[in-house]
């Protein structure tokens, strides 16, 4: 089958500064949706709502991206998680200024690019050594 451009993937990730600073990657294509601040405020949702019994109180820093984080569909969601989420007190919702939004997602993307191109070279090289 031929395809005139690739399958676009997008993904959030969420970074726990709390220990033991666990990450939570929500990955899905442009087939399952955009990435709007509804696919981004449901992939939250989710986040909140499996979040253990004792939080009560959760602190979000987000770039200023107003198609995805800085809108009424976030804060309208994040709204509704505080209402009908029984241990979960209270949001803070905090933006980074824009031109500083350097976070701990942003490494984390480094890293699982850095090891998907070199699994790349590790397949390709592979490949070569059967076919010698």
């Amino acid at each position: 089958m031929y395809y005139k451009r690739k399958l676009c993937c997008y993904n959030l990730t969420i970074y726990e500064q709390a220990e033991p600073h666990d990450a939570h990657c929500y990955l899905w294509s442009e087939v399952d949706g955009r990435r709007g601040s509804n696919k981004i405020g449901t992939c939250l949702l989710q986040y909140l709502q499996n979040l253990p019994n004792h939080v009560q109180e959760v602190s979000m820093f987000s770039d200023t991206c107003g198609g995805q984080n800085r809108n009424q569909n976030i804060t309208a969601i994040l709204y509704y998680a505080v209402q009908t989420i029984q241990n979960l007190k209270s949001i803070k919702e905090k933006f980074l200024e824009s031109g500083h939004t350097y976070m701990e997602c942003d490494s984390m993307h480094s890293a699982i690019e850095f090891a998907k191109k070199n699994s790349a070279v590790r397949q390709s090289e592979s490949v070569v050594s059967v076919l010698k």
